[in-house]
């Protein structure tokens, strides 16, 4: 409570400062926008739509303050009016992912769930890490195992491995076919240190998919991870074959080969890694480390000056 107390303060004193503005400058229109802001946040939404209308009506193209707008005229459930400002705001700026969003929550207040949908989609398109409009488009259509497992990886990337595994959970219960889920369920299970039910999912994914390079390199990643280097190598050099640019796979398989202590052959992996990534301060450090066991003091010495010359701190 505390803090939320200190935030209305500082709100209430920024609006009283933005008073000040106003009366110093009467055309000022950030301030008008700035003073809407903080009477939105108080709450005092009629007080905010005055600020913002005298905005847009200084600057007819103020993006932030049709926003502002739009959100009090929908807190106040003037949901078409919050429709036509969210519509100006995607006009002005049509990658704004949060104004696709929110309009689709006006469309589905307005009991418009297809236009909601569309908008929901855009979201996610603009914004593949966007939680909440997953949420609205599994509403809307509450078997479609693309949304699940799309959310599934937004959780996975904000970290919320378990949020995510059971988003994955939900896309298989309805797709019990879907690669895709099997591969990212795996790496899931591989950040909830659930090793065996991991390998169990790369497996499932390959089976259903052959041609599946990134589950061969996430499983391939695992091998690694549990030092079974022979089989790590071998997942990595059917990525290579899949995908003959994939430098991450030849730098997981040049690790695998140092590893087993096979110099020369990961500094041919190293060697495509440059070649793909040119400045690749790892992929010339451990070069550098190849050409040392190889005896070759003078590349060693230049693959190590390059890669601290590219920044590398390991």
């Amino acid at each position: 409570m505390r803090s939320i107390r200190i935030s209305l303060t500082r709100t209430t004193i920024a609006a009283t400062l933005i008073n000040k503005a106003v009366e110093l400058k009467p055309d000022y229109v950030n301030a008008y926008n700035g003073r809407g802001w903080a009477c939105f946040y108080l709450k005092n939404y009629e007080t905010a739509l005055a600020d913002f209308n005298k905005a847009v009506e200084l600057d007819p193209n103020y993006v932030n303050a049709y926003n502002g707008r739009a959100g009090a005229h929908f807190y106040m459930k003037n949901y078409e009016s919050a429709l036509a400002d969210y519509n100006k705001v995607i006009a002005l700026n049509p990658n704004n992912a949060e104004a696709h969003y929110n309009r689709g929550v006006c469309f589905l207040r307005l009991g418009d769930k297809s236009k909601a949908l569309d908008d929901f989609l855009k979201t996610v398109e603009l914004n593949p890490n966007y939680i909440d409009a997953y949420s609205g488009i599994i509403s809307l259509v509450p078997n479609l195992a693309d949304a699940y497992n799309e959310r599934g990886n937004a959780y996975f990337n904000l970290k919320k491995y378990d949020l995510a595994l059971a988003d994955y959970n939900r896309a298989l219960d309805f797709n019990p076919n879907y690669a895709e889920a099997y591969n990212n369920r795996g790496n899931a299970y591989i950040k909830l240190q659930i090793f065996d039910s991991a390998f169990d999912d790369y497996n499932k994914a390959i089976e259903l998919k052959p041609d599946f390079a990134d589950a061969y390199y996430n499983r391939g990643n695992a091998y690694l991870n549990r030092q079974q280097y022979d089989r790590a190598i071998a997942n990595f050099s059917k990525v290579i074959e899949l995908k003959p640019d994939f430098a991450d796979a030849y730098n997981q398989r040049g690790i695998a080969l140092v590893l087993k202590k096979n110099y020369a052959q990961a500094v041919a992996d190293f060697d495509r890694v440059i070649r793909l990534v040119p400045n690749n301060a790892a992929a010339y450090y451990v070069r550098g480390l190849c050409y040392q066991e190889l005896g070759d003091g003078a590349r060693a010495q230049a693959d190590i000056a390059k890669a601290k010359e590219l920044g590398y701190k390991g």
